[in-house]
């Protein structure tokens, strides 16, 4: 074989190698995206400069591409915008360790770009002085496939007439991860293929064959729920986002397979997982409550969002009001002056307008007093009035008594049965000008971080650590003066667990929203049909329908621990009001009949 290729002429292969690579392009790379080409950082003595620069101006004479060269990609990064990039990689050395040195070395220069987008097109074309040829695929693609997770590349290896094309499927039904197997899509002779196959297939099939999918998960409630190992559920976590993995390796005919981390630190617990994914390669996916954010973006690939939650302070929600301290509020010194100013007027009224036609008990200061007092507590008077004037009046006094008694009874026992509540904190300033304290989180830190939010440096008071999110949580459902900041996702989940009674509530005033996604090494090619699954998912509401029959029943468990609001007995504490007006009545009656009492004795006796 190599006899043949050194009798071959150079120039001839020259040609069939710039028209195969030349027609690739044409009937497979979508004309006006731009091509980046790529070739050996150090030319050895097997790559000849003559033949690339034959390709470049065979496909640059189409006008169809734009080509971007060589170390142009580092030098001119801020040029370089979008994805929208295919990709052509020259190789040429005759031993299988320089060979895969040589690509590292292209790779590295490659993915250094913001430009690089392993999921496009790669056409590989590998020349030179080798035997073996079956071999070389097979550990370029092993290698492409484990140092990048390229799928959707073509390999042309040079013969002595022809070109072979090789690639390889990933989750066949004999392989799943590992390239064990390569086909040859087709060969060029030319510029032309013989076997006019499609050399850009899609490689993800819809029935993975129970291939594995390992997730790096953590008992992370409610985004991940450990379950118990005595329930007969065949899944060992569940919650919101495992969910969907569920779903998707049902969908897909996968095997749901555990990478458990287990770090009581949340910040570690985050970065493990990204870890096992994206350096260690030894999970697909990590999920739990991780937030669509450039910085997580920059190592790996995020899903589509499929939970969007916003990050607010929470605060104790207000604390019914003391009756008492409610009806003194309706009851003002001021409306209560009025009334007595009102009495007072209709005492005057009523001694002056009296005449001798009119019973003794209205031409008295004291007895029309004593009228007045009757009427305005709704009980019967010792005569009636006579004349005219006194009749109107008297109506026009009895209508307003009872205006007044029934809009009294009707407020004094509806503040007894409900008081009210005191007033909501709506903002952030209102937080901070109230006796409530910050509670502070070690995992609150990263969120700062994340977003440069500092408002929480303006609580006057030094804040209050906890080492336990979820008590501290508690304690504000419980009504600790307390704040902190938590996702309203989180909290309901918390409301509908905690054994105490209570609810926590937010100020009108967002710190930071957006997406909760499960992030994948970067160029998985799994994301694309993942999305479209999870897309299905959201859209169908099939992880809110769990979602929801999951969290009624938490509510219904702790409203059986519970008393009943449904009813209330009116006790002692719902007549502390009238008994205090009871009691000041007496005292009054007590003053009155004291005073009487004196003066039948000092003043009597004094005139005997």
């Amino acid at each position: 074989m190599l006899y043949g290729i050194m009798l071959y002429p150079a120039a001839a292969q020259f040609t069939m190698i710039t028209e195969c690579v030349t027609s690739i392009i044409n009937l497979n790379f979508d004309p006006g995206r731009s091509i980046i080409v790529s070739f050996p950082t150090k030319m050895d003595t097997l790559f000849d400069p003559d033949l690339m620069e034959n390709i470049l101006r065979n496909i640059n004479s189409r006008t169809q591409w734009s080509l971007i060269v060589g170390d142009f990609i580092k030098e001119s990064t801020d040029v370089i915008l979008g994805k929208n990039y295919d990709y052509l990689i020259m190789l040429s050395v005759d031993e299988m360790k320089d060979m895969l040195e040589s690509l590292e070395t292209q790779l590295d220069n490659l993915k250094s770009s913001s430009s690089w987008n392993p999921r496009n097109k790669f056409v590989i074309v590998v020349t030179g002085n080798f035997t073996g040829h079956t071999e070389i695929p097979l550990t370029l693609l092993d290698f492409l496939w484990k140092s990048t997770n390229l799928v959707n590349v073509v390999i042309l290896i040079q013969k002595v007439e022809f070109m072979d094309v090789y690639s390889w499927f990933p989750y066949g039904s004999t392989q799943c991860t590992n390239v064990e197997e390569i086909i040859i899509l087709d060969k060029c002779i030319d510029g032309q293929f013989i076997m006019k196959n499609e050399l850009f297939p899609p490689k993800i099939p819809s029935n993975l064959n129970g291939c594995p999918l390992i997730v790096s998960v953590s008992d992370f409630r409610p985004y991940l729920i450990l379950t118990d190992n005595s329930t007969d559920d065949e899944h060992k976590y569940r919650g919101y986002e495992m969910e969907y993995i569920i779903l998707i390796c049902k969908k897909m005919n996968m095997t749901l397979v555990y990478s458990e981390i287990s770090n009581e630190n949340v910040i570690n617990m985050f970065t493990d997982k990204l870890a096992e994914v994206m350096i260690e390669k030894v999970s697909d996916i990590a999920i739990g409550a991780f937030p669509l954010h450039p910085f997580f973006n920059s190592y790996g690939d995020p899903s589509i969002p499929y939970l969007f939650s916003a990050a607010k302070w929470c605060v104790p929600c207000p604390k019914p009001l003391p009756r008492m301290q409610r009806i003194t509020s309706i009851l003002s010194p001021f409306m209560l002056l009025m009334m007595l100013t009102v009495f007072l007027l209709a005492t005057f009224v009523i001694y002056h307008i009296s005449d001798v036609s009119d019973s003794d008990k209205f031409l008295k200061p004291v007895s029309s007093l004593y009228v007045a007092w009757a009427v305005l507590l709704g009980i019967s008077v010792l005569d009636m009035p006579k004349s005219l004037k006194l009749r109107l009046f008297f109506t026009l006094l009895l209508w307003y008594c009872f205006i007044m008694n029934v809009m009294f009874q009707a407020v004094i026992v509806s503040l007894l049965i409900e008081p009210g509540f005191e007033d909501e904190l709506k903002t952030f300033d209102e937080l901070v000008s109230s006796n409530i304290r910050y509670a502070y989180y070690s995992m609150i830190e990263t969120l700062f971080t994340l977003t440069s939010y500092n408002e929480h440096r303006r609580f006057p008071d030094p804040p209050i650590i906890y080492h336990n999110y979820s008590q501290c949580l508690e304690d504000i459902i419980s009504g600790k003066m307390i704040a902190t900041i938590c996702t309203d996702f989180y909290a309901e989940y918390l409301n509908a667990i905690t054994p105490q009674k209570g609810q926590i509530c937010f100020v009108d005033e967002s710190i930071a929203s957006g997406g909760v996604v499960m992030y994948m090494s970067r160029g998985n090619p799994l994301l694309p049909k993942i999305n479209e699954l999870i897309q299905r998912c959201f859209e169908s509401g099939l992880v809110d329908v769990y979602w929801s029959i999951y969290t009624w029943k938490l509510k219904l468990r702790k409203l059986m621990k519970e008393n009943t609001d449904t009813y209330f007995v009116f006790g002692l504490s719902h007549l502390e009001v009238p008994f205090y007006i009871l009691v000041f009545g007496y005292i009054i009656s007590f003053v009155g009949f004291f005073g009487e009492v004196l003066y039948e004795k000092l003043f009597r006796q004094r005139n005997k």
